[in-house]
Order: structure tokens, then C-alpha cells, then sequence
């Protein structure tokens, strides 16, 4: 995953798991201060249930069977914040996925949770809901 990121994002935060993560976990990234749309409270409460990033969740490549590529895929991208999602986001777009945009955070779920599951209820065919 770490090749369809930024090198200005995977840079700092290669940087930060060696300096501050003993070398293989990247801390917190979104720094002191609420993200878009959160709200103080909502931040404290939200930060103190994050844990650091394995850095070789980022580094290590999967290999995949084949065996799931019956399911159906959709990229759910938030569009304030970095712009570090737009080459994940257009392999998606090339690979075929369903695409959702919503306008919120990185951290969309904690602010508006309810336009998360409005976005995934229509990924579901209207006979399975």
C-alpha cells in the first residue's frame, strides 16, 4: 500500500515510526488538534482510543488467490484532508470498484458515522437489506 501513498506522507511517517514508533509502528498522525468537522470532546474521546500503525502494514505487499474476486468492492473516499488517497482511489476507480465520495475527514466514521452507513447500505443490492 505504501507505493500508492505520497512519499511526502510515507516519508514523516517512515521517519516518525523510526524516531518515536521503536522502529515498526507509526504514531498517531493527525497531531493535537481536531480534524475537520470534530469537535474538541469528540477529539479527546476519539484519540484516546487510537493505537499506533504497524509500519508493515503499509510496507509488506499481500498476495492474493483470487478466491475473493467475486465480491464486490467500493472505495469510500473523504475528500477534506490530504490528498494522499488520490492513487489508491484511481486504482480503484481503474479496477472497476464502486466509488462513494464523502465530505469528511480521514476519520469519517467518528464525525459522520451515519453518512458511512448510508454510503455502505448502497453498496447492498436492494434485495439483500
Amino acid at each position: 500500500m505504501g507505493d500508492l501513498i505520497a512519499s511526502e506522507f510515507m516519508g514523516p511517517a517512515r521517519d516518525r515510526a523510526r524516531t518515536e514508533g521503536d522502529g515498526y509502528r507509526i504514531p498517531f498522525l493527525f497531531g493535537d488538534e481536531p480534524q475537520p468537522g470534530m469537535s474538541a470532546e469528540l477529539f479527546h474521546w476519539y484519540r484516546a482510543k487510537v493505537t499506533d500503525q504497524p509500519l508493515l502494514a503499509f510496507e509488506e505487499p499481500i498476495r492474493l488467490t483470487g478466491r475473493g474476486d467475486g465480491i464486490p468492492r467500493t472505495y469510500i473516499r473523504c475528500r477534506q484532508g490530504a490528498e494522499v488517497v488520490g492513487p489508491s482511489a484511481e486504482l480503484a476507480r481503474r479496477r472497476g470498484w464502486g466509488y462513494v465520495e464523502i465530505d469528511g475527514p480521514h476519520d469519517v466514521q467518528v464525525v459522520y458515522p451515519d453518512a458511512v452507513v448510508a454510503a455502505l447500505l448502497a453498496t447492498v443490492p436492494p434485495d439483500l437489506i
